[in-house]
């Protein structure tokens, strides 16, 4: 008789559980990683808005 392991499993469920981190933002546990993705965050939506303003003055 053949006996199913969990090690069979094991990488799949582990896949699954790390697109479901990153899925719903909580991949990156430590609070330095967190303040890096929000300063990138922060910066990306300030370069939109200043891209915005110049439309917005015709500028581009």
């Amino acid at each position: 008789a053949q006996v199913s392991s969990d090690h069979e499993r094991y990488p799949a469920d582990v896949k699954c559980l790390g697109f479901l981190y990153l899925y719903v933002g909580r991949y990156p546990r430590n609070n330095a990683s967190r303040n890096i993705l929000a300063t990138l965050r922060a910066r990306h939506q300030k370069k939109h808005r200043f891209i915005e303003r110049l439309d917005a003055a015709g500028l581009t």
